[in-house]
């Protein structure tokens, strides 16, 4: 988990502070530098598609995480690629085993 999502001050507005191209520059940066890539999919986001596929074009193991019984379902585009890991889940409790499982397949 990047240290942006987890900060307090995070509004459901982004980052108003921070310009687009720093976003990007730094977004892509962490991808370039990670090993896996994990993202939670259950909201769909064009900036997470996107990350997902540069992850994925780099070479990098993707897991998602979706958490069914929302008005959406999951993109076609991320549960049809059979590169991707999805984990489906129903409780945040039920992830930690699932996760260690995925990376214990690496």
């Amino acid at each position: 988990m990047t240290d942006h999502i987890g900060d307090p001050e995070l509004t459901s507005g982004g980052e108003p502070e921070v310009s687009d191209t720093k976003v990007f520059q730094r977004d892509m940066m962490w991808i370039n530098r990670a090993d896996v890539f994990v993202a939670e999919v259950t909201n769909p986001s064009l900036g997470v598609g996107y990350e997902i596929a540069q992850a994925e074009q780099r070479g990098k193991p993707v897991l998602c995480l979706f958490r069914p019984g929302n008005v959406q379902r999951l993109s076609a585009m991320i549960a049809g690629n059979p590169a991707l890991v999805v984990i489906h889940y129903t409780k945040i409790e039920e992830l930690p085993d699932q996760i260690n499982h995925f990376f214990s397949d690496l």
